[in-house]
């Protein structure tokens, strides 16, 4: 439920007079993300995160004076946190929305004033933007595809395409 919550809420930037006269247009949605990895992900961030409380509080509990085992075990226990927290923000699946107004992203939208191109690099598609590059994926080849063939459509549409 909190994923629904969080694609949706995402699906638009900061709501501007020159956004809400857009959302009435059709707005084509691209879904994006590693859900198997995102959920694994999150499975193991709860595991090591119970883990590391585990050991530290066995070491309480017992009350032995931490060791190299202890600093070891919590170390590598920490370092496994941080790799499946980094898996988890990789690979939330949301949705990249382009619709009349211009490309919206993860809460980040560029109008199509301001987008210049998009290419696709690895797993993802880079829109080239004024305001900054947005990196849209991860995706299977498929979607990456669309989501460029979608962007050079929008620019032409509004004659900004070379």
């Amino acid at each position: 439920l909190f994923i629904v919550l969080v694609r949706r809420a995402l699906r638009h930037g900061v709501v501007t007079a020159e956004v809400r006269s857009s959302l009435g247009g059709e707005r084509r949605l691209f879904p994006v993300g590693r859900p198997f990895v995102f959920y694994a992900s999150a499975a193991a961030l709860v595991l090591f995160a119970f883990l590391l409380f585990a050991v530290g509080a066995s070491y309480q509990v017992a009350r032995y004076r931490p060791e190299a085992a202890f600093i070891v075990s919590s170390s590598v226990l920490l370092t496994l946190l941080a790799v499946a927290a980094l898996g988890v923000s990789w690979a939330v699946p949301l949705d990249v929305v382009i619709d009349r107004h211009g490309i919206t992203f993860a809460g980040a939208a560029r109008s199509w004033a301001t987008v210049r191109g998009a290419r696709r690099q690895g797993r993802v598609v880079v829109a080239e933007c004024d305001g900054g590059d947005i990196d849209l994926g991860p995706a299977p080849p498929a979607v990456l595809d669309a989501i460029t063939e979608a962007i050079e459509r929008g620019r032409e549409a509004r004659g900004e395409a070379p």
